[in-house]
C-alpha cells in the first residue's frame, strides 16, 4: 500500500501515480505548462478565465482550492462574469507582450465554458482566434459538452461553433489525455498561432482515475517557425487576418499533429480490409462495445479490422487519415451528433481511385446507422456494430447473449430532481391563480413542468423575458411573470430586463436573489456579496436605473437593509404576502419587479457546518398523532424534509431533522400538529422504537471479525443513491483505496442534478491492470443500491447480470418531489427489490438507513455501512487497510465512517447484529385492531362511545364472508370516523404525556416550544387564503390551556360544546352515523362477488383527511366516490 500518498500529490508529485478527477486534471495541466516553460528557460505566466457550467461546473471551485499551488507558479485565476467577456480577457493576455514594459515572455491562457457558453461566445472566440496568439503565449479553449443533456437545458456539440471560428478541436478520451494532449494543444497553439479547442464531455470530467504521470513530453515543432506577422498584433486588416488563418496558420495545425504522431492506427496490417474511426471518449466506448461483441485483438486480426483513434477532430489531419484508409474496402466512422469527421474523411478520400466505401450516420445503402442524437455508449454501439460487421465481414456472427428481462412496471414514479429542503424557490416560483410564469436557467428552472407552478418554457441564459416581447402582441394573455436567478441576472439577464422595458411589455420579473450559484456548487456571484442586505439594494438600484416601474422586495424576515439603501418608494414585505404582491403587480402596466431575497438553503447548510453562518434557533416538530396525513404541509412548502412516516394509524408526516434546512415554511400547513422548538438540539440517539444496542458487545464482535478474502481479480462496483447521501463520497473513497493498493481504477460519477435530491450513481472499475480503453461503464459485479428508485432506472438495471452481480439494496425509499401533489404516493421498495432479484445473481435487502440511524445516529452513513458489508464478503477488490486509509484521507467524519464500515462488515456475518433476527411483521386482525381502538375511544370520550364502535365491528366480523379484509377495514376506519380530531381531542393528544415523550426523543434539550394553532372561532381568516390565521402560542401558555380543554371533552356534542356548532364539526359528527348506516346497509348483501367493493366502501374514510376546509374538500370528493361505489355494489348484488 502506498502509505505515503497525500491528496496534495495530485499537483505536487513530479512522477509516478496520482489520482485525479477531470477538474483536477485541468488544474494540473496549468501547473505542468508553467513548469515546462521554466525548464525551457521561458519566463511565462498562466491565466484562467471562463464561466461555470456542467461538465465544468466545479472547475472554478477546484481552481480556488488550488490557489496556493497556482499562485506559486504565477497562474492567475479570474472568474468571468460571463463567457464572452472571459474570452475577451483571454485575448488581452495574448496582447500583453505587445505593450512596453511587459513583465513576462508570454502568457499561456485557458478559457473554459460549457457548450452553450461556447455558442454565446462565438464572436469573442472568432475575434480572438483571428487575432492570434503571442509567440510564447498560447490559448486553450476548453469546451464542456453534455451530449446526453444530463444537467443541461439542451444536448450539445461544440465542434461546429469552434470550427466556424477557425479553432482546431482536440478530443481527449482519458484524464491522461487531458494532461498530454493539453500540453500538445498549447505547443500547437504557439506553433500555429491558433487558439486551440479542447473538447471535454460529461463522462470524462465527472470521472476520476489513477493516472501514471508521463515522464516527459517530446514536442516536435515544424522546421519553419511561424512568421512574426502571423502572431498576435494590435490590429490587422480583416482580410489579412483571414488569409493568415486559412492559408498559413491552420495548415500548420495538421503539420504539428502529424509530426507528433498523435492520431494513431491500432493494429494495422497489409491484409486489413475494414476499419473503424472514432475520436475522444467515443473511441473508448467503441473499444468497449467491440469487446462485448467478442471482437478483441485476435478477433480483429482474423477479421482484418483496423481501428483509428483520432485526437484532432478538426481539421482532420489528412496524411494520417489516408494512411488509415489505405487498402481498406469499408470504413465506418463512429461519432456523436453531426458527421464532422465523416464529412472530412469523405472529402479527403474522394479523389482516390481505390477509396473505401464509407459508412457513418448512414450505411452504404442509405439507411440510418450511427445515431445523430443523444450520447453514444457501448450499449448503443453494440447492435449497430454487429449489423455493420455482419455486412462487411461475411461469416462473422455476434456471440450469443442472454436475453435481459424487461424492467418491471414500478408502482412509484421515477426519481426526479427537485428543490432542496428549505429552498427559497419552493415559494418564490409560485404564481397567483390565473397567471403563468416563464422559466429560465438556474435551479428555479425545475419549476417548469411542476404541476402546481404554471411555469412554461425555458430560454437560453440571458434571454429571460425576451420571448414575451415576441409573444405578447399575438396572445390573449395580458401579463406574465418571469423567473430570473441572480446569477443569470448578473451574467446577462439584466439586458433582457432592459429589452422588456424598451418594448413596453407587461411583465413582472421575479429576481430570485439567493446569493449563490447553487446549481454548480454554491459559488458566489462574481463581484457580489452573498449577504442579501448588500446584494439586494444593488439589484434594486439597477432595476430602477434600467427603467423598471414598481419594484417590491420580498424576504423571509431574517434581516433588514441599511438605512437609505433602498429608495423610499420600494416596499419591503414578508414572503407570506408574496401572492398578494403578485396579484397587484400583474395589474400594473409595463415592467415591474419582485426581488425575492432569501439565501440559498443548500449553501446556508454548508456555511453553518463550517460555523460561517449562524444557525437559526428554531426547528419544527410534528405531533404525529395530531397529524392527519393530508399532505398540506408538503403542498405549501414543497419541502422534501417533511417526510412520510407509516404508523398503525396510517401515513403521517415527520420532519427529517437531518435534512431540514430550517426554512420553517411547512408550519404554514393548515394543521395544528406543528410545534416550533426553540433552542432544540436534535437527538442523534436511536428512535424510541429501535432495539437498544450493546455498544461494548458490538466492539468485541467487530474486533473478532475474520479478515475478508484477499482481493485477487478486479471488481466493477455500481453505487446508486440520491444527492447528499454519500454516493459520490463512497465512490471517491473506494477509488482512493484501490489507488493506494496499487491497482488501476477509474470512477465515473453520474450526477446530473444530484444536488437537488436527484439521482446519482458512481461506477467504480478496479483491476490489477486496466487498459485505457477499458474505462467505460460495464456490467456490475457489485450493486450498492442506496436508493431503490434511482436503481429502478432502466439504464441502471441494464448493468446488472444474473451471472455475476451481487446486489445490496436498502429498503428505504426517500421521499420524492411528487409527494407535494400526491400525499398517497407509494414509496414501497418491494417492486424494485423484486426487479433486482430477477436480474442479479444474489441480492441482500436490508433497512440499511434505519440500521445506520440506530447504530450511528445518522442515516447518511448507510452507504458506508453497505460498503462494509461488501468488503467483508470480498467483493470490492480492495484491502481493509487501504479503505481505512482512504477514509482518513477523505477527512470527513472519519471516525463515524470507520465505525459504519466496521458495522457493515459485522452485518455481513450476522444480519441481525444491530436489530436482532429479522422478522416479517404480522398483519393485525380485526379483533386486535378493535381492542386497541376501543381503548383509545374510551380515552377519546367514554366507554359508551367505545361500545358503539365495538358493536359495528362485531357485527361485521360475524357477517364477514371473506378473508377478514372487510372486518379489518371497518375496525380501522370506523375508529377514524369516530375519533375525529376536534379541539378537545387535539388538546388531549398534546397533554396526555405521549407528545412530551416524542419531544424528549427527538431533541436532547430545548429552551421552549410554541404550538402553531388557528382556532376557527377566535382567529380571523386570512383574506387571501380564506383560512384562519395561524399563531404560535408559547407552550407555557398553550399547554395549561390545552389541559383544561382536554378535560372538557365531556361536553362534546352537547349544548355546551362551544366548538361543536361549527359547520365542520357538524359534518364530522354526521359522518359517524353515515358510516354506521353504510356498513349496516351493505353487510347483508356482501358476497364473494361484491367483497372487494365492500372493502373499498368500508375504507373510504382513508381519503377523508386534514382539518377545516381541507377536510371538507376531501369529504366532498369521497362522498362522490362512495355514491358511485355504492351504486356499483348494489348493481353487482342483484
Amino acid at each position: 500500500m502506498d502509505e505515503a500518498y497525500r491528496l496534495e500529490h495530485r499537483y505536487e508529485r513530479p512522477a509516478g501515480r496520482v489520482q485525479l478527477n477531470g477538474d483536477q486534471a485541468l488544474v494540473r495541466l496549468l501547473l505542468e505548462q508553467r513548469r515546462a516553460d521554466r525548464r525551457a528557460g521561458l519566463d511565462t505566466s498562466g491565466y484562467v478565465s471562463g464561466y461555470r457550467g456542467s461538465p465544468l461546473g466545479g472547475l472554478d471551485l477546484e481552481l480556488g482550492r488550488a490557489r496556493a499551488q497556482l499562485s506559486a507558479e504565477d497562474v492567475h485565476f479570474e472568474p468571468g462574469v460571463n463567457e464572452d467577456l472571459a474570452a475577451t480577457a483571454v485575448l488581452g493576455t495574448q496582447q500583453a507582450p505587445l505593450l512596453p514594459g511587459s513583465r513576462r515572455d508570454g502568457v499561456f491562457a485557458l478559457w473554459y465554458g460549457k457548450g452553450p457558453g461556447v455558442d454565446r461566445s462565438g464572436d469573442a472566440l472568432k475575434h480572438g482566434n483571428l487575432a492570434g496568439v503571442a509567440r510564447h503565449g498560447g490559448v486553450l479553449v476548453v469546451a464542456g459538452d453534455d451530449p446526453a443533456a444530463k444537467s443541461s437545458s439542451l444536448a450539445h456539440q461544440s465542434e461546429p461553433t469552434l470550427m466556424a471560428a477557425g479553432i482546431p478541436v482536440v478530443n481527449p478520451a482519458t484524464l491522461l489525455d487531458v494532461l498530454t494532449l493539453g500540453r500538445h494543444a498549447w505547443a500547437m497553439s504557439r506553433a500555429s498561432g491558433c487558439w486551440v479547442g479542447l473538447k471535454v464531455v460529461t463522462n470524462l470530467m465527472d470521472s476520476f482515475a489513477s493516472v501514471e504521470l508521463p515522464t516527459g513530453l517530446d514536442v516536435r515543432l515544424p522546421d519553419t517557425p511561424l512568421p512574426d506577422g502571423d502572431h498576435v498584433a494590435w490590429s490587422k486588416p480583416a482580410l489579412a487576418m483571414e488569409r493568415s488563418l486559412v492559408e498559413r496558420r491552420l495548415p500548420r495545425v495538421g503539420e504539428y499533429w502529424r509530426l507528433n504522431g498523435l492520431d494513431r492506427v491500432h493494429r494495422a496490417s497489409a491484409g486489413d480490409r475494414i476499419g473503424i474511426a472514432a475520436a475522444g471518449r467515443t473511441y473508448l466506448e467503441l473499444r468497449e462495445a467491440l469487446d462485448r461483441l467478442g471482437v478483441d485483438e485476435p478477433a480483429r486480426e482474423r477479421l482484418g479490422l483496423r481501428l483509428y483513434r483520432i485526437t484532432l477532430s478538426w481539421p482532420l489531419e489528412p496524411a494520417g487519415a489516408r494512411e488509415f484508409a489505405d487498402g481498406l474496402r469499408d470504413v465506418l466512422v463512429v461519432e456523436e451528433k453531426q458527421p464532422l469527421i465523416e464529412q472530412q474523411l469523405a472529402r479527403q478520400l474522394y479523389g482516390q481511385a481505390d477509396r473505401p466505401r464509407l459508412a457513418g450516420k448512414l450505411d452504404t445503402d442509405g439507411r440510418p446507422l450511427v445515431p445523430a442524437t443523444g450520447e453514444l455508449t457501448a450499449a448503443t454501439l453494440r447492435p449497430l456494430l454487429a449489423r455493420w460487421l455482419a455486412t462487411v465481414a461475411p461469416g462473422w456472427t455476434p456471440p450469443h447473449s442472454r436475453a435481459v428481462p424487461p424492467p418491471l412496471r414500478l408502482l412509484t414514479p421515477a426519481r426526479q430532481a427537485g428543490f432542496c429542503a428549505g429552498c427559497p424557490h419552493n415559494l418564490s416560483t409560485t404564481v397567483p391563480e390565473g397567471s403563468v410564469a416563464l422559466g429560465g436557467i438556474g435551479c428555479h428552472g425545475m419549476a417548469v413542468g411542476m404541476p402546481d407552478r404554471e411555469t412554461l418554457t425555458l430560454t437560453q441564459m440571458g434571454g429571460e423575458g425576451a420571448t414575451w416581447i415576441g409573444m405578447s402582441p399575438f396572445v390573449g394573455e395580458r401579463h406574465v411573470f418571469q423567473n430570473l436567478g441572480d446569477g443569470t441576472y448578473f451574467h446577462s439577464g439584466l439586458l433582457a430586463v432592459r429589452a422588456a422595458v424598451a418594448a413596453g411589455v407587461n411583465i413582472t420579473y421575479k429576481v430570485l436573489a439567493n446569493g449563490a450559484i447553487a446549481m454548480t456548487g454554491g459559488q458566489p456571484i462574481e463581484g457580489e456579496s452573498q449577504d442579501g442586505a448588500e446584494l439586494v439594494p444593488g439589484i434594486v438600484a439597477q432595476l430602477r436605473a434600467l427603467g423598471v416601474g414598481e419594484v417590491v422586495v420580498v424576504n423571509d424576515g431574517t434581516h433588514g437593509y441599511p438605512r437609505g439603501a433602498l429608495p423610499r418608494e420600494v416596499a419591503v414585505v414578508h414572503r407570506d404576502r408574496l401572492a398578494e404582491v403578485q396579484e397587484r403587480l400583474r395589474t400594473v402596466p409595463g415592467v415591474t419587479a419582485v426581488v425575492y431575497d432569501q439565501f440559498c438553503a443548500a449553501e446556508a447548510r454548508r456555511l453553518r457546518k463550517r460555523d460561517r453562518l449562524p444557525t437559526p434557533a428554531s426547528r419544527v416538530l410534528i405531533n404525529e398523532r395530531v397529524c392527519e396525513g393530508c399532505g398540506d404541509c408538503n403542498h405549501v412548502s414543497s419541502c422534501i424534509a417533511v417526510a412520510p412516516v407509516e404508523t398503525a394509524h396510517g401515513r403521517k408526516r415527520r420532519v427529517d431533522q437531518a435534512a431540514c434546512n430550517l426554512d420553517l415554511s411547512c408550519v404554514k400547513g393548515y394543521c395544528p400538529s406543528f410545534v416550533t422548538v426553540t433552542g432544540g438540539v436534535p437527538s442523534v440517539a436511536a428512535p424510541a422504537d429501535t432495539p437498544s444496542i450493546d455498544t461494548a458487545a458490538l466492539d468485541r464482535r467487530i474486533a473478532a471479525l475474520p479478515a475478508p478474502p484477499e482481493p485477487t481479480g478486479g471488481a466493477d462496483v455500481l453505487i446508486t443513491g440520491i444527492g447528499g447521501t454519500g454516493v459520490s463520497t463512497a465512490g471517491a473513497v473506494l477509488g482512493m483505496a484501490a489507488h493506494l493498493d496499487g491497482r488501476q481504477v477509474t470512477v465515473l460519477n453520474q450526477t446530473g442534478l444530484a444536488q437537488k435530491n436527484g439521482p446519482v450513481s458512481s461506477h467504480i472499475r478496479i483491476r490489477p491492470d486496466l487498459p485505457a480503453h477499458a474505462r467505460q461503464v460495464g456490467p456490475a459485479d457489485v450493486l450498492v443500491a442506496a436508493d431503490p428508485l434511482t436503481t429502478a432506472d432502466p439504464a441502471i438495471l441494464a448493468l446488472l447480470s444474473a451471472e455475476r452481480t451481487q446486489a445490496l439494496v436498502d429498503l428505504a425509499v426517500a421521499p420524492t418531489t411528487a409527494l407535494a401533489t400526491d400525499p398517497d404516493l407509494d414509496l414501497s421498495a418491494a417492486p424494485v427489490v423484486a426487479t433486482i432479484r430477477d436480474r442479479a445473481a444474489h441480492t441482500v435487502a436490508l433497512p440499511f438507513k434505519a440500521l445506520a440511524g440506530a447504530a450511528l445516529g445518522a442515516n447518511v452513513e448507510a452507504t458506508m455501512l453497505m460498503l462494509g458489508h461488501a468488503l467483508q464478503r470480498g467483493l470490492l477488490g480492495v484491502t481493509p487497510a487501504a479503505l481505512d486509509r482512504a477514509i482518513e484521507l477523505n477527512g470527513v467524519a472519519v471516525d463515524t465512517n470507520r465505525r459504519a464500515l466496521a458495522l457493515g462488515r459485522l452485518l455481513a456475518t450476522d444480519p441481525g447484529a444491530l436489530t436482532g433476527p429479522p422478522a416479517e411483521p404480522d398483519q393485525p386482525g380485526a379483533a386486535e385492531i378493535a381492542e386497541d381502538r376501543a381503548a383509545s375511544l374510551v380515552a377519546y370520550q367514554n366507554s359508551a362511545y367505545a361500545r358503539r364502535y365495538r358493536a359495528l365491528v362485531d357485527a361485521t366480523v360475524a357477517a364477514d364472508p371473506g378473508d377478514g379484509a372487510l372486518s379489518r377495514a371497518v375496525a380501522t376506519y370506523f375508529f377514524k370516523v369516530m375519533a375525529y380530531k376536534d379541539e378537545y381531542e387535539v388538546a388531549r393528544l398534546y397533554t396526555d404525556g405521549v407528545f412530551a415523550e416524542q419531544l424528549r426523543g427527538e431533541f436532547t434539550s430545548h429552551r421552549r416550544i410554541a404550538i402553531n394553532l388557528a382556532p376557527q372561532r377566535f382567529f380571523p381568516r386570512d383574506r387571501r387564503t380564506g383560512r384562519p390565521r395561524k399563531v404560535a402560542i408559547p407552550g407555557r401558555l398553550a399547554l395549561p390551556a390545552l389541559r383544561v380543554l382536554a378535560a372538557l371533552k365531556v361536553v362534546r356534542g352537547g349544548p355546551l360544546d362551544l366548538f361543536g356548532h361549527t359547520a365542520h364539526r357538524r359534518r364530522e359528527r354526521a359522518l359517524v352515523g353515515e358510516y354506521e348506516r353504510l356498513i349496516t346497509e351493505i353487510l347483508p348483501s356482501v358476497t364473494q362477488d361484491t367483497y372487494a367493493i365492500a372493502v373499498e366502501l368500508a375504507s373510504l374514510p382513508e381519503h377523508v383527511r386534514g382539518y377545516g376546509d381541507i377536510k371538507d374538500a376531501t369529504l366532498t370528493e369521497t362522498r362522490a366516490r362512495g355514491t358511485a361505489l355504492l351504486a356499483t355494489f348494489h348493481e353487482s348484488s342483484r
